[in-house]
């Protein structure tokens, strides 16, 4: 009876340590996912990526955010 409670005791432990886990990784994720939002480079290859600037205006908006 004993060893059944500690059982069940370690696998609400484990289950808890999970979902610690899981939480942290998402803040984590959502925390990076925002610092990228803000990053004006990201934004900049982000509208190369979805075809919104020609590479030649890609060029010219890095090289005035660089200075």
């Amino acid at each position: 009876m004993m060893a059944m409670m500690w059982a069940g005791t370690l696998i609400w432990l484990a289950i808890l340590v999970v979902l610690a886990v899981a939480t942290a990784t998402w803040f984590r994720h959502l925390s990076h996912w925002r610092r990228d939002a803000d990053d004006p480079l990201a934004i900049l290859q982000l509208r190369l990526a979805r075809g919104e600037i020609s590479l030649n205006e890609y060029e010219a908006l890095r090289q005035h955010l660089e200075r």
